[in-house]
């Protein structure tokens, strides 16, 4: 019977609404992350309050943004997230100093993953 239940909830038609509001509650979530990031780096690194500022809203603005777009264009939203997962990773390959693929893909990836999963979800209506 839960089952049946599941595969009602999970059908094809379904997929259309869970999976992009799944895809904006990771962003939102993302977001949340880089807030509190940016607020405790940038307290510990002792910045300027106008510092602080920018340093918590560059991040919070990149995924407001890319949720807003994704409210009316959800694929070009889901582009532009994995266009954002890939420089993450290459730029965190050049700031470690090139340690191979293996420890960019270890590291890097709790870094771009939720980009990543965030343009899946996105993608993932048009396939089902």
């Amino acid at each position: 019977m839960h089952a049946l239940r599941f595969s009602r909830l999970y059908s094809s038609g379904n997929w259309s609404t869970i999976a992009p509001s799944a895809a904006r509650m990771v962003l939102f979530s993302w977001a949340c992350f880089w807030l509190w990031f940016g607020l405790s780096s940038g307290l510990s690194a002792h910045l300027h309050p106008l510092a602080i500022t920018l340093h918590i809203a560059a991040p919070a603005a990149v995924c407001a943004f890319i949720a807003l777009l994704s409210l009316r264009h959800r694929r070009a939203a889901a582009w532009i997230l994995l266009a954002l997962a890939a420089a993450i990773l290459l730029e965190y390959n050049h700031l470690m100093g090139h340690r191979g693929a293996l420890y960019v893909l270890q590291a890097g990836s709790i870094i771009s993953g939720p980009p990543l999963l965030s343009a899946l979800l996105f993608f993932l209506p048009d396939h089902f």
